[in-house]
């Protein structure tokens, strides 16, 4: 998630806060001032407007003349200029009005030039002022920058600065998403997990002014705290007092028919149009969009809908709502949904007015616990479920309270509803699902494995009812699935979809579990045939198995590793990982992120990969992840191998339960991690004595991903040989798969082929599998080193370095062969490539927007470390880019 998408945790810093991303217009701003007449700056408050004029003034070489317009100054005639021309004043009491421009003119002519007048705020000044400004302006010998704020009344004066004088005008807009996570990060002071960026991304939509004030009212409050380093959201959102002003300084001039329709909007937000013109009259909403205090807008579906105009309006407001307030709000809601052909919105905003206002009945809230259920929002789920047992004690409002209770962390609690569920009922198929819940609970959240997955093999013996022990059949599937055993997965999910007609539930349960073991028995195809079959039964389903889709998900995502296609794979996660971040869903940004280190270390950046899988960690650790966290904790320690670092590799394995690391779910991982772990601390052999093993008992789990991903380490070992048959079997069993990625590296490095294994890096790297690439290319140069090919092995050691992103962290054994050659640097290939195609140094000098002295300087790096003596050898060394 940020990078997204989001994004893994990162520090920033080296920047100046204000002006992150503003490069583009600084740089039309400085140029209009010295090319052009000036520039209007428009823009919402808090934007920057201010401080881009202030850095463009900086760093002009002219005079500078800064007015500050200030409300108190509006209706004074010439009160604008008063504190850059003290003797106005006295012109203006003596002479009058007449003279007063002539003393400001003569004013701004005094000393150097060229000048530059700065007019902050041009919208607040008064009739004379402005005048003035045009005037100067015009008279085209002093340039002029002025800045005024959206929504505000401009005299026609300063209008024609731009309609006829000819000044620049710059729309300055929020930041970019990146560009402001950037900026969080560098007020924040350090890392932030995805999650967090995405809340103060969401409530600052990328103005400065109102995402600092949101950093620092978390940090304030204690709503932003740091873990081992990490700025994490550790409780609701609170507004300080500066943040009040803040918002009050926009919204502080509504009368108090404004005042209660914007806190009915903040109350309720989204609202369809009609539903808010129930509570409110037509021509207030009418003034608080023209006054940009609320925004209106159409839906695909034709629905008109209104929202503040700012998402931090809405956040100051709600936060800022005594209970009584809220109660009158949400009554007057509640009744208006009752309306007859009123709107009605989403059911569980519905339930939260008719809740607050205290007219809500237990079968409602209920309803709305339910919902909360489907779209995994827990506090919601326990909060409507509570309040509806406290009405009226109910199986399903049990469930949904047990469902939050697990998967917010008192899985012991969970269990006691469930148990109260249980006697409320006497239907088989309920105490059937109640049997499967508390499974869940154990099996999930308890750390009682075994005991969940015994439970529910008992649950299908008993049962002699078809729909109903197929129902458990599925969720048995389920279970094992995230517990690994993949051939008790694939015998219970055929029996379930060849039966002759299981229910809807459970047909989706049993593709689920198939989708997810298909991938890791290499079989990607049948993945994506089973989604397409299941993606229809998910909504319908949604009460019973809320994260079904992101599973799915999941599902293709390992597919596409499978078919050896990483970037459709990336496609996969940076949309889920951008949709739950957005959603705020349960532990689904910690898994999604999660699955983005998992593809950073594949495309061979092991830092960030470490970085991000510390990330989804802490994300996970909110939901009290039992099965989810040992995956990153594995992950942690794949990326710090792949870095050569033993000892946080270590520390990470260390955090596995014992009974986790015996699961088959995780243990082929975890093997993997210690082949690795064993090239770096008892030598390559051992490593790839390691691998094999490790290979082998991912193939007796039926692990077919997991056990070539372990072959092929030994080959990535230099050991080709232990492993060429297992890999050519598995080719023969599963064509077009990674698979044969991993057997033409064996056999290129088995036969010591250097063009085979240029062939194998290049495939690797289309695929986008980098971090093999590189290892392949560094194992070209040295075959090359071994046979004294010394240009050789230097192409080949600068494409393994720029196959890697920069700052990988990569220290695997195949970089080894690297030591004895230099690379070229980032910047020396680029101009080598540019030099080999025959561009002069002149022409790459102005590409590069660097000196001619420069390239050359470059390119006599390159001659000495290429061992060549001028540009006509540089083709037959470099390899040629498109």
């Amino acid at each position: 998630m940020p990078h997204s998408c989001a994004s893994p945790a990162v520090a920033f810093s080296g920047m100046d806060a204000a002006l992150v991303g503003r490069d583009t217009e600084l740089d039309a701003l400085t140029t209009s001032i010295e090319k052009g007449p000036g520039a209007v700056l428009t823009g919402p408050a808090g934007i920057g407007k201010t401080r881009l004029a202030l850095e463009a003034a900086n760093g002009s070489k002219r005079q500078v003349w800064w007015m500050a317009v200030t409300a108190d100054s509006e209706f004074i005639p010439y009160g604008a200029f008063h504190h850059l021309v003290p003797e106005l004043g006295e012109a203006l009491a003596s002479e009058g009005p007449a003279t007063a421009f002539s003393v400001i003119r003569r004013k701004l002519t005094e000393g150097p030039s060229p000048r530059l007048l700065v007019v902050d705020d041009a919208h607040q000044l008064d009739q004379s002022s402005a005048a003035a400004v045009h005037a100067i302006a015009n008279g085209g010998e002093t340039k002029v920058v002025a800045t005024i704020r959206d929504g505000e009344p401009v005299t026609g004066a300063i209008t024609a600065l731009w309609k006829d004088v000819g000044l620049k005008r710059m729309e300055i807009r929020p930041l970019q998403r990146a560009d402001a996570d950037a900026l969080a990060l560098f007020l924040l002071g350090g890392a932030a997990d995805g999650r967090t960026l995405a809340s103060i991304w969401r409530m600052s939509q990328g103005h400065p002014m109102e995402l600092r004030e949101v950093v620092l009212a978390g940090q304030e409050s204690g709503t932003l705290v740091q873990v081992d380093d990490v700025w994490t959201i550790g409780g609701s959102f609170q507004a300080t007092s500066r943040l009040v002003e803040l918002v009050e300084d926009r919204l502080g001039r509504l009368d108090e028919e404004e005042r209660f329709t914007a806190e009915a909007l903040a109350y309720g937000e989204p609202l369809d149009i009609q539903l808010l013109a129930t509570v409110s009259e037509p021509d207030v909403i009418e003034r608080l969009e023209r006054a940009n205090v609320i925004r209106v807008f159409t839906t695909g579906a034709s629905v008109t809908h209104a929202t503040l105009a700012h998402p931090l309006y809405g956040e100051v407001l709600r936060a800022t709502l005594p209970a009584t307030r809220r109660s009158v709000l949400a009554s007057a809601l509640a009744q208006a949904t009752a309306q007859d052909g009123a709107h009605r919105p989403d059911p569980l905003r519905v339930a939260t007015w008719r809740l607050e206002s205290g007219s809500a009945s237990a079968e409602e809230l209920e309803a709305a616990a339910i919902s909360a259920v489907r779209r995994m929002a827990w506090d919601v789920a326990l909060r409507f479920g509570t309040a509806s047992l406290e009405l009226a004690p109910s199986y399903m409002a049990h469930g949904c309270v047990a469902a939050a209770l697990a998967e917010l962390g008192d899985p012991q609690q969970a269990e006691s509803h469930l148990l109260a569920a249980r006697d409320l009922v006497s239907d088989p198929a309920m105490l059937a699902w109640n049997t499967i819940s508390l499974a869940d609970v154990w099996f999930y959240h308890a750390g009682r494995m075994e005991d969940a997955l015994e439970l529910v093999r008992k649950e299908v013996t008993r049962n002699t009812d078809p729909e109903i022990r197929e129902e458990v059949m599925s969720a048995l599937a389920i279970n094992l699935m995230m517990y690994g055993n993949i051939q008790e997965v694939t015998e219970l999910s055929r029996d379930v979809l060849e039966s002759a007609e299981p229910s809807s539930s459970a047909r989706l349960m049993a593709l689920v579990a198939s989708t997810s073991v298909d991938g890791l028995r290499l079989r990607p195809g049948e993945v994506r045939s089973a989604v397409e079959v299941a993606v229809p039964l998910i909504e319908e389903n949604r009460h019973r198995f809320a994260n079904a889709e992101d599973i799915l998900h999941i599902a293709l995502c390992v597919a596409d590793l499978a078919a050896g296609d990483l970037g459709a794979a990336r496609a996969t996660v940076e949309e889920r990982l951008r949709l739950a971040l957005e959603n705020d869903s349960g532990d689904l940004p910690g898994m999604w992120t999660l699955y983005s280190g998992l593809v950073l270390l594949y495309e061979g950046a092991a830092q960030r990969s470490y970085e991000t899988q510390l990330e989804a960690q802490l994300l996970l650790d909110r939901y009290d992840s039992w099965l989810s966290k040992p995956l990153a904790l594995v992950g942690a320690a794949h990326a710090a191998a792949v870095m050569a670092n033993a000892s946080a590799a270590r520390q990470q394995i260390g955090g596995l339960a014992v009974e986790m690391r015996q699961t088959p779910r995780i243990r082929s991982r975890v093997a993997h991690v210690e082949a690795l772990l064993a090239s770096i601390e008892e030598g390559l052999s051992a490593g790839a004595t390691a691998a094999v093993a490790a290979g082998d008992r991912a193939a007796e789990d039926d692990n077919s991903l997991w056990a070539v991903e372990g072959w092929h380490l030994a080959v990535r070992l230099g050991r080709p040989e232990l492993v060429v048959g297992r890999l050519a079997d598995s080719v023969a069993e599963r064509p077009g798969t990674v698979a044969s990625l991993y057997n033409a590296h064996a056999q290129a490095l088995m036969a010591q082929d250097t063009v085979a294994l240029e062939r194998v890096a290049q495939d690797f790297n289309q695929g986008g599998f980098r971090l093999f690439a590189a290892e392949a290319a560094s194992q070209m140069c040295g075959i090359h080193r071994r046979r004294n090919q010394a240009n050789r092995a230097r192409r080949a050691a600068v494409l393994a370095g720029e196959l890697l992103p920069e700052h990988s962290g990569v220290l695997t054994p195949p970089f080894a062969e690297l030591a004895d050659v230099v690379p070229l640097t980032r910047r020396e290939r680029e101009v080598a490539l540019l030099a080999a195609r025959g561009m002069t140094s002149k022409d790459i000098a102005d590409r590069l927007y660097i000196s001619v002295r420069s390239v050359d300087n470059h390119l006599s790096r390159v001659y000495t470390k290429l061992g060549v003596t001028g540009r006509s050898e540089l083709s037959t060394v470099l390899m040629a880019e498109g």
